[in-house]
């Protein structure tokens, strides 16, 4: 027994999923100007609303966001790697992360597009939602604060000793 209408809550859900795929492609590209991925993200929304309102299973709830996202980076990359004169990020990165997010990604794709039945339903989807979210961790960016760094100030410094401590009273009212 549910206190909202299902359409509601499943187009609520195709949303959701949609924007989560768009923020991590715009979060991907990396854009320094935070303007312009602010308004890639506002942009986005409003177009991914307007798709799932007209068609909530459609296609194009995926694809758009993908493509769109896909040209945003190999423009966002490209630019950098022209600047920098070499690749962009580094092939570490590509090897280690990118790709196997990438296959993860696919592979979670491909079970939930073709491989699902009402059969097997609750095990493919459920390797769908693992495949995904394995695949968001490899591929989103390192945080901007750079290799073992806690606000800024290297962790090696930091003891754990040196941490503010918040006094513990027993007495709550």
């Amino acid at each position: 027994m549910c206190i909202t209408d299902y359409d509601l809550l499943q187009m609520s859900d195709f949303f959701g999923s949609a924007c989560s795929l768009w923020f991590t492609l715009v979060a991907m590209a990396s854009i320094r100007k935070k303007h312009v991925a602010g308004l890639l993200q506002i942009v986005g929304v409003f177009g991914l609303f307007i798709i799932i309102v007209y068609d909530k299973s459609s296609l194009c709830v995926i694809a758009i966001p993908i493509f769109s996202g896909l040209a945003t980076i190999t423009c966002s990359w490209g630019v950098k790697m022209y600047r920098r004169k070499h690749l962009y990020p580094s092939w570490r990165r590509y090897v280690f992360y990118l790709v196997p997010g990438v296959v993860l990604a696919v592979i979670g794709g491909v079970s939930f597009a073709f491989l699902e039945t009402e059969s097997n339903y609750k095990y493919l989807h459920s390797l769908w939602h693992v495949c995904v979210a394995l695949s968001i961790v490899l591929l989103l960016p390192p945080k901007s604060g750079g290799k073992g760094e806690i606000c800024g100030v290297s962790e090696s410094t930091v003891a754990m000793s040196q941490l503010p401590t918040v006094p513990f009273s027993e007495d709550v009212s």
